[in-house]
Parts: structure tokens; C-alpha cells; sequence
């Protein structure tokens, strides 16, 4: 279905089964590359979790007590290509870039 219809945006449930949700997550973006999926998880994730979301293609992450005030902002952010994370995780990526950047010019 995701190839099918190559929605803007996929909710993809990893309160259940984190693992199996991160796991999938490769796969959506090789089926549907221009969807953007936001993880809906049981409480607010930890920073080195939601980067290993980001690194395998996710654009966002809400927490169920958040889904009520939150969830059209958040489709309507990642329906435009802006990622729905938290502010703390920014310097996490930032400094992954960097690091990607230095490991480039030295190859």
C-alpha cells in the first residue's frame, strides 16, 4: 500500500514494539522515499534512540500524552519536510554532521 499510494506522511506505532518499528523503518524509505514517518511511542524517547530513528529515516516522534495537542502540527511539519523532533536532539545531529563531514575530507 505504501508503494501504491506514496502518502506525504506515515504514523508508524513503535509503542508496542520499538524494535520491530525501527526495524521497518529502512523499508518504508526504500518503498516510499518522499514519505515522512513520525513515530508514536508511550513516552518521550531517549536522545540516542530518536537519532538512531533519524540515521534510518525518521522525521519525527510524538509521545502519546503529546498526540491530542501535537499530531497536526506534526503531520502538517513533516507533510512540508520539516522534521517534528525534540529541540535536545539538534545537537546530536549537528554534531553527527560535522563528525560525517571530517570523516569525508580525510577519504
Amino acid at each position: 500500500m505504501l508503494r501504491r499510494y506514496r502518502p506525504r506522511v506515515l504514523l508508524l506505532d513503535a509503542a508496542r514494539s520499538p524494535r520491530r518499528a525501527f526495524g521497518a523503518l529502512p523499508a518504508l524509505k526504500r518503498l516510499s522515499p518522499d514519505t515522512g514517518v513520525v513515530l508514536l511511542g508511550r513516552r518521550r524517547a531517549s536522545t540516542t534512540l530518536l537519532l538512531q530513528a533519524v540515521r534510518r529515516g525518521a522525521w519525527g516522534h510524538l509521545a502519546e500524552r503529546d498526540l491530542s495537542r501535537d499530531l497536526p502540527k506534526a503531520v502538517r511539519m513533516v507533510a512540508a519536510r520539516q522534521s517534528w523532533l525534540p529541540r535536545r536532539l539538534s545537537a546530536a545531529i549537528v554534531a553527527e554532521l560535522i563528525e560525517r563531514g571530517h570523516a569525508e575530507k580525510r577519504n
